[in-house]
């Protein structure tokens, strides 16, 4: 196991610096500005509101720690990316053993060190440990919630349920959508205190409804102390309820509430905010409205006439687990009902369960971005863990029984083997990708010194990409696609492709716009035309430069960039093309 944890604590943090000094992720850059903001204006009010607060007041005050040993030297702005980037590595680090620990205490020894490894080499894990975001510690929080409950249904007691209710705490603290979780940790107090119900010699009934009654005073208490430390880690949302919610003579009570938490949070008293416009409910009600696809954004285009589930297992797990572990888990969760039904097996039964859990929660949203299902994977590599060991332990018995069987059984063996060797050599080959040079670093540079520097140069509007080609050329112009669908405004058209006929260069920075105007021209018809005009060869516009959207291996590469959800790969590797017009670019 320690040898496991330590071949995963390089895989996350080799190149943690990457894309350093632009640092092109959106969310971690709002992460980082919300963080830099408290540092410099002394107080606890993030003002930021799409993620709950937890990771924030964590990072504000493990940098006053820095400060302390460290000066302050470096931009808090970067400080905080970084600081958030190394939680995001620490947490997935902690996986590793976690949950090996769980495969071996729940199932089996050998589960546990499968689970473990399988852990250590997912590229789900790898890819966000190299990012400042909360996935992480949704994922750290959802494995602690279930290792609670399965404590729980072995033997309820109130060490375990004031645990529960301070993990549950933290857990909703840092994003408010993991109260998803507890109706499973209130099945696990139900389950538990049923068996132990015995004791009272009741009816089969009666210990069932002795169970529930208990599991329900147990659960009131762990959701009004979760709320509590919700209210206590997130006081500025408090406040914008009590804005939304409460008037009259409560309103002096949370008010003072508010800023005591403040005050113990931050060591400095605040202002109290009149109207906060962009606080937490105005936050959840905006998320929840593109979340479930009634309010469109571009990020979400590539999710257009999409099925919720089918999704996700043909887009999403295959690259961020593997297809083999993808095919293991399936087969798991099959056997692990069976088992739960069949023989009472609840370790395994619960698992099911909070895989279940999370599965209807993301089938329910119009959104399917991996970061969503990050969290599933701890639960999807048990399953396919107590798989892939029962296989074995079939092919053992076939070995056994000597003949053409034990031929079978060996070369069953060494297909798994293969496919373990498959999940590990694509968790190795990704991480390569951290070692090499950011494709829009490397375009830019490759532009630098091929197209002059007075180029009339167009590019796509709201990508971070663009920041480098910045520092090289001076006439640069973003033009907006996204609008041209959404708004009946035949100018827009008119302008885009006026000014595509006036500059040298064009610079498409990911696939976000053009591969999802082609998928779904129906619905995007003016863009779908105008990007097939130029990769058609309808335009005076030549390719001069392609990169990026696969992790290159030399030898081989690892690809994604059009099978895969768009997350996976426009914000660490986007494929950049450059086209220009006849004579522009400069030959060697």
């Amino acid at each position: 196991m320690v040898g496991l944890s330590l071949v995963g604590m390089y895989l996350r943090l080799v190149n943690l610096d990457w894309g350093a000094p632009w640092y092109f992720h959106p969310d971690e850059r709002n992460i980082a500005s919300a963080i830099s903001r408290m540092y410099f204006s002394g107080g606890g009010d993030p003002e930021f509101y799409a993620y709950g607060t937890v990771p924030v007041y964590v990072s504000l005050w493990l940098m006053g720690q820095m400060k302390l040993f460290f000066g302050t030297a470096q931009d808090p702005f970067i400080r905080g990316l970084l600081l958030i980037r190394f939680m995001s590595a620490w947490w997935s680090i902690g996986l590793i053993p976690m949950i090996g620990y769980i495969g071996k205490r729940y199932f089996d020894r050998w589960v546990g060190l499968v689970a473990a490894g399988l852990t250590t080499f997912t590229v789900g894990f790898i890819q966000f440990a190299h990012y400042g975001t909360f996935e992480m510690w949704l994922t750290i929080s959802r494995v602690l919630l279930f290792w609670v409950a399965l404590e729980l249904v072995r033997k309820p007691r109130w060490s375990l349920i004031w645990l529960t209710m301070l993990v549950a705490g933290l857990s909703i603290g840092t994003k408010v959508t993991n109260v998803i979780m507890l109706p499973g940790v209130w099945l696990a107090l139900w389950l538990g205190y049923s068996q132990r119900a015995h004791e009272y010699h009741f009816a089969r009934v009666h210990l069932l409804l002795n169970g529930f009654l208990k599991s329900i005073g147990a659960m009131v208490v762990i959701v009004a102390g979760a709320m509590l430390i919700f209210g206590v880690t997130n006081p500025w949302s408090l406040g914008d309820w009590r804005i939304g919610l409460l008037e009259g003579d409560a309103q002096p009570l949370i008010e003072q509430v508010v800023l005591r938490t403040n005050e113990l949070l931050t060591g400095a008293p605040l202002q109290w905010k009149e109207t906060l416009s962009d606080g937490f409910v105005h936050s959840m009600n905006v998320e929840g409205g593109i979340a479930r696809g009634e309010i469109e954004v571009f990020y979400t285009r590539q999710f257009t006439n999409t099925i919720p589930g089918v999704f996700q297992l043909t887009q999403v797990i295959p690259w961020i687990l593997s297809v083999p572990m993808l095919l293991f888990g399936l087969m798991g969760f099959g056997w692990l009902s069976y088992r739960a039904v069949r023989y009472k097996e609840l370790a395994g039964g619960m698992l099911v369960v909070w895989v279940l859990m999370q599965a209807v929660f993301l089938m329910s949203l119009y959104v399917k971005w991996s970061r969503y299902v990050v969290p599933l994977l701890p639960f999807w590599i048990l399953a396919a863990s107590v798989m892939m060991v029962q296989i074995w332990r079939w092919l053992d018995v076939l070995i056994q029984a000597g003949g053409v069987n034990r031929i079978l059984a060996w070369v069953g063996r060494g297909a798994m083997i293969g496919l373990v060797g498959w999940h590990v050599l694509y968790g190795l080959g990704f991480s390569v990708m951290y070692l090499q040079e950011d494709s829009r670093v490397k375009a830019a540079n490759w532009a630098a010194r091929r197209i002059p520097a007075n180029a009339r140069i167009v590019s796509e509007v709201y990508d971070m990409g663009i920041v480098p080609f910045n520092s090289h050329f001076r006439d640069i112009e973003l033009l907006n696609f996204y609008d041209l669908d959404t708004q009946d405004n035949p100018q827009i058209e008119m302008d885009i492709r006026r000014q595509m006929e006036e500059a040298d260069v064009m610079i498409i920075l990911s696939r976000r716009i053009w591969f999802n105007a082609l998928k779904h021209n129906q619905e995007y018809p003016k863009a779908a035309a105008i990007y097939w005009d130029l990769l058609a060869g309808e335009t005076e516009y030549e390719q001069v430069y392609e990169l990026g959207g696969e992790i290159d291996l030399g030898l081989w590469s690892i690809g994604g960039e059009k099978l895969a959800e768009e997350t996976f790969t426009v914000f660490d590797r986007p494929r950049i093309q450059i086209w220009a017009k006849p004579g522009v670019v400069r030959v060697d």
